[in-house]
């Protein structure tokens, strides 16, 4: 069922059961207040024919009052005015065929002073009336009520129903069209936005509601996957240079060296130059294998304590191993006395990894391959640690672009990387929620700042 349809459907039965309560009181009202009409024209006239009949009387015991003969339309009677005396004795009746009324109802009426009660088709009304010489009789007053005002105003309440209803659902499905409108409007937008043109972006209202909301959200949903798009098209682009390049280097040189019988020293140089190319390679296949890894679901990685100035050693050491052009230089600076104090919740392999890149990538853009990383206590509770080096600097334009999977900035493309080193850094440092800072001044250098949490002695998994 359609969104349009439903929403009518609702507005229909929410606006007829409304409807259907105010007419049922409507007709409730009405048909009370015409039996209280009824009733109380009963009540005058018992009294009228009381005033009339006995108003004088004295003598007693009384004889029959009632001086009307029988006659053949004595059916037909729809009022009677019945008047008995206090033992129960009819002596009068409007009705001559009128027959007496229980003993149950007339001591209700002596009881109550005024009784309203209903026999067969008749409404009646029995009152206790003391005339002038002060004698008590009871008057009950009968007569058949007529339901005419009240089926005409049955036909007229469902004649007014069926009409508002018709009005409803042609004014709900009017609305509900016209509620659905900016909706049906974002369908056609987005039907006309395609893959190759994802610059497009959905016309929002100035109206503030929910419609624009959504808008909003989609929009941002756009720059999303555009931004997912980009970065696919910035990783084939890379990755293929990364791969392709050492892959042809170590080609040519083959088919070189093959071309000819060479010395051994000329065999081994070779030999050396591929096994570098190689190592390139498979250092590239190792950080997309580790960001593959960080950023999938349902990894689970273990947390235990680690000391945080051992790991910027063993870091150190491991950076200079595989790379011993670099220099890594650490200073500390007013460490905390309390040991625990230097101690951080973490995965060692993984934060060890985030060192590695980010000192290797200072290293790599620094024009001396060096930097310095120094570690000191901010605000009495957390360590910090600062990774500056001698760069080229980053614009401020890309300093939020550096982080991106497969980022190569303009003024390094001449370097070797891949742009997967500081996003696995980043995204190493959010698993372990290491606040990141970046400083940066053009042709000055560049400050990393990890600002680790406030250690806490638990272990996490």
């Amino acid at each position: 069922m359609q969104i349009r349809t439903r929403l009518t459907l609702q507005f229909i039965s929410i606006c007829a059961g409304i409807l259907l309560i105010s007419l049922f009181y409507i007709y409730t009202q009405f048909k009370n207040n015409l039996l209280n009409e009824f009733n109380e024209s009963l009540h005058s006239k018992s009294i009228m024919i009381a005033e009339m009949v006995v108003g004088k009387v004295s003598d007693y015991p009384f004889h029959n009052l009632n001086t009307q003969p029988l006659n053949e339309y004595q059916d037909l009677y729809r009022e009677n005015i019945s008047i008995y005396d206090q033992a129960g004795q009819m002596i009068y009746s409007f009705n001559p065929n009128s027959s007496d009324l229980p003993r149950n109802k007339l001591a209700e009426i002596i009881s109550r002073k005024k009784y309203l009660f209903s026999s067969e088709d008749y409404q009646s009304v029995g009152i206790i009336y003391t005339n002038q010489k002060g004698l008590k009789f009871v008057v009950v007053a009968e007569g058949m009520f007529n339901p005419l005002h009240l089926e005409n105003l049955t036909r007229i309440l469902l004649y007014v129903f069926f009409l508002c209803i018709s009005l409803i659902s042609l004014g709900g499905w009017i609305f509900a069209g016209q509620a659905l409108a900016p909706i049906r409007s974002i369908m056609n937008q987005v039907d006309e936005i395609i893959p190759n043109d994802l610059g497009n972006r959905l016309k929002m209202s100035t109206q503030g509601d929910e419609i624009s909301r959504l808008v909003i959200t989609f929009n941002r949903l756009l720059d999303r996957i555009q931004k997912a798009f980009k970065l696919q098209e910035m990783f084939l682009s890379n990755i293929s240079h990364e791969i392709k390049n050492p892959l042809n280097i170590i080609i040519s040189q083959i088919e070189v060296t093959l071309a000819r019988d060479r010395k051994v020293e000329e065999y081994l140089e070779v030999l050396d130059s591929v096994r570098k190319e190689s190592m390139e390679l498979n250092e590239v296949g190792d950080k997309l294998l580790q960001l593959a890894k960080v950023t999938s679901e349902g990894t689970v990685i273990h947390f235990s304590p680690i000391r945080i100035d051992e790991l910027v050693w063993q870091s150190r050491n491991s950076l200079i191993k595989s790379s011993p052009e670099f220099k890594v230089h650490i200073e500390v600076k007013q460490l905390p006395e309390d040991e625990s104090k230097l101690y951080t919740q973490a995965n060692e392999h993984l934060l060890k990894i985030c060192l590695i890149n980010i000192m290797e990538n200072g290293c790599k853009f620094s024009s001396d391959h060096s930097i310095r990383v120094a570690l000191s206590m901010k605000d009495h509770d957390r360590i910090m640690l600062v990774i500056t080096d001698k760069g080229p600097g980053i614009s401020k334009e890309e300093i939020d672009l550096i982080f991106n999977p497969f980022y190569r900035g303009r003024h390094v493309s001449k370097i070797k990387g891949a742009g997967i080193g500081l996003t696995l850094a980043k995204t190493i440092l959010e698993l372990h929620n290491i606040e990141l800072q970046v400083d940066s001044v053009t042709d000055e250098g560049t400050h990393f700042v990890l600002i680790f949490p406030k250690f806490q002695n638990r272990t996490e998994s």
